[in-house]
């Protein structure tokens, strides 16, 4: 078998239609003499884009200005042949189509996301299922098929209705259909994505013979596209990782693209790109056309309320008024935020750049200036927060009130007749508000648990940063940094902060141990639907068996 992939492989290697074409389909991570034409450098303009964009990022300007005129010379040499493409004018209509989608998701009714739903490959939508069926399993504590036996009877005839309504659809809740088409759709725009990526690289191979390049432009494609290619090889290693090294990766190398508008609007808005670049790995993985649960949009993943923000101080942005050239209003704003990924690079600088100084101001003491450890580490915990009461703990509420109280689809108030006329059911439009009120009282109280969980965890970070550097390094870097110095403690020492993260990320594992090591974690999806039937029949549930006629 290994002699006949090597002979096609060698085969491929030597056939003039490939011949030029050898590294690109093997993409090796070394240089093999079959695989390499002397005196020419390979690769493709996927490849070429990413090494610009890391010489950009490590502020390797001269390397970054040769690529630059490398790059933009194959650019027009590729430009007719990309636009006349029709699989990626496919991909891309798709990738808009859901883009559109997903922003109108939240006030779409709910009836055309089921039929949506039920159109959608089920292959797509079963490893959502399947995650979700798990969970329903796990928290009646079934780790084993045999402890579906010591359910009692409602528990199995719960598990046996809620997996049916997810496994067919029918009779799912509002909340989980929402749920279901916002996954759905984002997982197709993040493989749609990568399609693209592929098609690119797939027709751009280019060959730049060695002759044609100066030593010095020589040098820097050899070493960058050496690196993009390290780079691409650590992403691979890195998914058996931790997955913020792994995520920090993949992300960079999708985010390569806009370097230059990230260096170029963080240096406007006096701002360290690499932050800058890391917080949009962090927002959206560098995928624009993602859509939160909660509505939050493109790369940078803005609220409506943010680029109100913005629109409303950028008087008093440092860099605003360049960023936000051509912007007339807030609508113009948010429509071009997007349209244009680039454009929300620029928003969101100046939203960090505004966020930022409101903690230096906090910051701010007669006589003292906040240090830069500091002043950043409030900013993305402020940027955090603000996110959160309306995205990250509205999301976890919103779960948490579907499964306790289930939303109605359609409320509709009764007429009743009045003086020969008709008009509203009063009784039942003062019930609606009560449920309404109480509704909101209990989202609030739910929203101030995620919160409070939350701060457990940043005192338990606290606590762990004093145990390996010491309490009284704590106190001392406390004084000198009075009143927010314990919070940026981690921040000064690499050891410290790594210790922390990988202890923190340790415990989300460990609390999850018996999941991880249950049978229940390695069924595949029929498997799992065979053992919720399984607990339909002990619940007295079983379907019944359709007549047929002989």
């Amino acid at each position: 078998m290994r002699s006949l992939l090597f002979g096609i492989t060698f085969w491929f290697a030597l056939t003039p239609a490939f011949a030029g074409q050898a590294e690109f389909l093997l993409s090796a991570p070394v240089a093999a003499p079959i695989e390499r034409e002397k005196g020419v450098i390979g690769t493709d303009l996927r490849a070429l884009i990413d090494a610009h964009g890391l010489a950009l990022f490590l502020k390797d300007d001269s390397a970054a200005q040769r690529l630059g005129k490398v790059l933009k010379e194959w650019q027009q040499n590729y430009a007719a042949l990309l636009k006349a493409d029709p699989e990626l004018a496919a991909i891309d209509q798709r990738v808009k189509q859901l883009f559109s989608q997903m922003l109108g998701d939240r006030s779409r009714p709910i009836t055309l996301l089921r039929k949506m739903i039920s159109q959608a490959p089920a292959k797509r939508l079963q490893p959502i299922v399947l995650k979700w069926i798990k969970n329903l399993f796990f928290r009646r504590g079934v780790l084993f098929p045999y402890d579906l036996a010591e359910l009692s009877r409602s528990d199995q005839a719960d598990i046996c209705l809620q997996t049916r309504s997810m496994h067919t659809q029918k009779g799912m809740s509002s909340g989980r259909v929402r749920a279901l088409a916002w996954l759905y759709r984002d997982r197709e725009v993040r493989r749609m994505f990568h399609e693209r990526d592929d098609r690119l690289a797939f027709l751009t191979p280019i060959r730049v013979p060695e002759e044609k390049l100066d030593g010095a432009t020589r040098k820097v494609l050899r070493r960058y596209l050496a690196m993009v290619r390290a780079l691409k090889l650590q992403v691979v290693k890195n998914q058996t990782m931790p997955y913020d090294q792994f995520r920090t990766l993949d992300g960079l190398l999708r985010g390569l693209r806009y370097m230059d508008t990230i260096r170029e609007s963080s240096a406007i808005a006096g701002l360290d790109h690499r932050l800058m670049t890391r917080l949009f790995i962090q927002e959206s993985e560098f995928i624009h056309e993602r859509v939160s649960w909660a509505g939050a949009f493109s790369l940078a993943q803005f609220l409506n309320i943010a680029l109100k923000d913005i629109w409303i101080f950028r008087g008093k942005i440092p860099g605003a008024k360049t960023l936000l050239r051509g912007v007339t209003s807030y609508e113009d704003l948010k429509k071009k935020v997007v349209a244009d990924p680039r454009m929300a690079i620029k928003a969101s600088c100046t939203y960090f750049r505004r966020i930022r100084d409101e903690a230096i101001m906090r910051l701010g003491k007669k006589g003292r200036t906040a240090s830069r450890e500091m002043v950043t580490l409030l900013t993305l915990e402020m940027l955090g927060l603000r996110r959160g009461v309306s995205e990250g703990a509205n999301l976890d509420a919103q779960i948490a009130m579907g499964r306790a109280w289930p939303v109605r689809e359609m409320y509709m108030l009764p007429l009743v007749p009045v003086a020969g006329g008709i008009m509203p059911d009063a009784g039942a439009l003062l019930a609606g508000w009560i449920e309404r009120t109480v509704r909101d009282l209990v989202h609030l109280q739910l929203v101030e648990g995620v919160f409070a969980g939350r701060l457990d965890r940043l005192m338990d970070a606290m606590g762990l940063a004093a145990y390996n550097a010491g309490m009284g390094n704590l106190i001392k870097s406390s004084k000198a940094k009075s009143p927010f110095g314990p919070l940026s403690f981690p921040l000064q020492l690499t050891e410290t902060r790594n210790y922390v993260d990988d202890i923190m990320d340790g415990t989300d594992i460990l609390r999850k141990l018996d999941r991880l090591a249950s049978e229940i974690s390695l069924l595949e999806y029929a498997q799992i639907i065979e053992l919720a039937e399984d607990a339909c029949q002990r619940a007295g549930l079983s379907k019944k068996k359709k007549s047929t006629q002989k």
